[in-house]
């Protein structure tokens, strides 16, 4: 992610002991608020519309990309599972 930053000219600030990673979307949009973070989000979290924090969708050739996994249950199998399975596999194509 770092390279991606660097490569669209955003400068970094990070001290000595190397950058923060947080994972709770509450904390990522406060460090972005006051001005200490910043960070690359699914589109869904623009509609939080936290003050000070600008949602910006990502529209270069060169974006990050992400790969995504699905799991479940093997053991007792439900209809509800069995058919979000085949929705996944239908969009996946």
């Amino acid at each position: 992610m770092v390279s991606y930053w660097v490569l669209m000219g955003i400068e970094f600030r990070i001290d000595r002991d190397g950058p923060e990673e947080v994972n709770q979307r509450p904390v990522v949009l406060g460090l972005a608020s006051s001005g200490i973070g910043y960070a690359l989000l699914p589109q869904s979290v623009s509609k939080l519309r936290t003050a000070g924090v600008a949602y910006r969708p990502l529209t270069e050739n060169n974006a990050p990309c992400a790969r995504l996994v699905a799991a479940w249950r093997t053991k007792e199998p439900n209809p509800t599972t069995s058919r979000f399975i085949d929705l996944l596999h239908g969009m996946a194509g």
